[in-house]
């Protein structure tokens, strides 16, 4: 699945991958097409009774379980550099979950907003999680771009020195009167 996605077949049959006349050869040298297509078949991440219930309290639910584990460990694993940024990544989706949106500008309209908070030097994701409209971790004072910082930076606060850079949505005064106290 990586490959298709690396070698930019987006969703080609199956069977097209394995062609003779195909390029490049080694789909059929990784794996079998009828053992890759008994893989996917099978291969689920939730449990259909409990999908339900996980939705109500989060959105995020049907990958939450495989995302937030990877995050934690990247947090508590990885020693970034010390310059980091903050952004917002845009995910082509057509997937029907809550939180796909919509953004005219965008080359591909549909996606997944994710913010991401991410070492510059090794281009490596250090946290991140997806824009779902409503977070029950944000207070209500608080804006949205404001909670995205504070979680991100948290981690580091109190720690050696890092330059953290954000585009204009990020920066407000209120922000900079935080991170002054640190």
């Amino acid at each position: 699945m990586y490959a298709r996605g690396l070698y930019g077949a987006r969703n080609p049959p199956l069977n097209t991958l394995w062609a003779t006349f195909y390029d490049p050869p080694f789909f059929s040298q990784i794996i079998a097409r009828n053992r890759l297509k008994e893989i996917t078949y099978f291969l689920l991440f939730d449990h259909k009774t409990e999908r339900s219930e996980g939705l109500k309290s989060d959105k995020f639910a049907l990958a939450s379980f495989l995302w937030y584990p990877f995050i934690e460990n990247s947090v508590s694993c990885y020693k970034p550099g010390v310059n980091l940024t903050i952004d917002e990544q845009f995910l082509l989706s057509k997937a029907r979950c809550p939180f796909t949106q919509y953004i005219p500008s965008k080359l591909d309209n549909f996606g997944i907003k994710f913010w991401l908070f991410v070492c510059v030097d090794s281009k490596y994701v250090l946290n991140g999680f997806p824009y779902t409209d409503a977070d029950s971790e944000r207070p209500a004072d608080q804006a949205v771009r404001e909670h995205v910082v504070m979680k991100f930076t948290q981690p580091y606060l109190g720690k050696p020195k890092r330059n953290v850079t954000t585009n204009s949505y990020f920066s407000n005064v209120k922000l900079c009167e935080r991170f002054n106290m640190y």
